[in-house]
Parts: C-alpha cells; sequence; structure tokens
C-alpha cells in the first residue's frame, strides 16, 4: 500500500549497482525516488525498473563533485516535492578495467574522487603552517609529486599527517554544518544519520603510509556512527 504522503528519498548514483538495488528496494516500500548519476543510460535504466515496480521516479544527470549541478538538482526536487526526506549519498566510482586499458578520461574520473589528500584551509595552516616543500598543497601516489612514501623525510611525513588531519577537520565541519541545517529545520531528531568508511590509513607508524599494504588495526577498524534517537538511546560499542 502507498502511502498518501510517501517519503521522498534522493538516491545519488542511482544509476548503477548498489544506487540502482536501493531504489528498487525503496520503490517497492512507496517511497518516491529523486535519482541522480553522471550516466544517462544508467539512469534510463534504473527509472525503469523503478516504474516496472509502479514507482514514481524523478532524474537528473548530476556530478555530485560540481556544488552548482547538486544546487539545481536540490531546487529541483524541493520545486517538484516540496521536501526531502531521506537521502543515500552513494555516488563514486571505481576502476572496472586494468589501468593499462583505462582512458585518459576514465583515469582522471578515478584520481579525482580518491586521490590526492589535499590542503584545506584553515586547518592546514594551525597544523603546520610555514611548510614550503614538495608536498605543500598535495600529497598522493600521482602527479608531479608522486611518491610511495619511502622517500620522505621526518618534516615531510610530519606535513602529510598534518594534509590528512586538515581532511578530516574539513569533513568534519561539513558534516557539523549539515547537522546544524537538520537542526534550523527541526528534523534533526527525526532523521536517521549513518556515518562509515571502507578503509583507514596508516600514516608510517609501521613504516607504510595508505591503505593496501596492510591488515592492520589502522585499515580494518572504521567508525559506524548511527544517529537516530526514536530506534537508538545515546550510547558507545566496541567489539
Amino acid at each position: 500500500m502507498v502511502a498518501s504522503d510517501p517519503r521522498v528519498t534522493v538516491v545519488t548514483g542511482g544509476g548503477s549497482g548498489i544506487g540502482r538495488a536501493t531504489a528498487i528496494r525503496l520503490a517497492r516500500r512507496g517511497d518516491v525516488l529523486c535519482l541522480c548519476d553522471v550516466s544517462a543510460t544508467g539512469l534510463k535504466e534504473t527509472a525503469a525498473l523503478v516504474e516496472s515496480e509502479r514507482g514514481r521516479v524523478l532524474t537528473g544527470i548530476v556530478d555530485v563533485r560540481n556544488q552548482g549541478q547538486v544546487r539545481a538538482w536540490i531546487a529541483e526536487i524541493l520545486e517538484r516535492f516540496d521536501k526531502i526526506d531521506c537521502l543515500f549519498s552513494n555516488a563514486g566510482v571505481n576502476a572496472r578495467s586494468a589501468v593499462a586499458e583505462m582512458t585518459l578520461a576514465q583515469w582522471s574520473l578515478l584520481i579525482d574522487t580518491h586521490v590526492t589528500w589535499r590542503a584545506k584551509s584553515p586547518w592546514i595552516e594551525k597544523y603546520d603552517g610555514g611548510y614550503k616543500g614538495r608536498f605543500a598543497t598535495e600529497y598522493g601516489d600521482d602527479g608531479p609529486n608522486a611518491s610511495n612514501g619511502k622517500d620522505l623525510t621526518d618534516k615531510e611525513k610530519d606535513h602529510v599527517r598534518a594534509l590528512y588531519d586538515s581532511n578530516v577537520s574539513y569533513q568534519d565541519d561539513l558534516l557539523g554544518q549539515l547537522v546544524e541545517k537538520l537542526e534550523t529545520w527541526g528534523v534533526w531528531d527525526q532523521t536517521m544519520l549513518i556515518v562509515t568508511a571502507d578503509h583507514g590509513d596508516e600514516l608510517w607508524e609501521d613504516g607504510r603510509v595508505g591503505h593496501g599494504g596492510s591488515e592492520r588495526e589502522t585499515l580494518l577498524h572504521v567508525p559506524l556512527l548511527i544517529h537516530y534517537p526514536p530506534m537508538f538511546p545515546a550510547g558507545r560499542a566496541s567489539g
């Protein structure tokens, strides 16, 4: 049975994979789906599958790295439905072929969304202000200053740690802005927010940097934060 005021759910990366599967599942429960992706073909296919479940769907070609496109997409949804009840932030990319077989466009998209660690103000000035070396603005395994992490001085390693920390602080600030906006709208206590990660990173604790080089706790022990007062009281679990 479809509710008289169905939930409006936004799914980014809805053109394939997990995003598509989520959209179909939510259509079956009666949600109105707002799907965006960079692939028009993928979106069309997902929309057809949603409609086969008698679901309502709005689609948009949106690159979530482009703030202007995201804002326009949000405005279109609000104009059409006057609300957004749920967001599944799923958009991302992954390599689907060997590096040697990838086009330059595929490689650029993959790299741009995954690396490098980039200096974020004002935190980088706080954590390691004044550094003028080769990793002043970014660190990674691609580009003109690419490094495998084995040829760095102690000062350079300290700055790379500062770069990493500035990225963490940047994301923390954005999350705080999201929560503040939800509080302003008066819906924070009715909102389920889940924060997790697919892996951690090493910062020379055992001589390595980045991820993929070991199975140590630094890489495997990631957070799972769930905020939803109607179902979960405040608490902490560890295992």
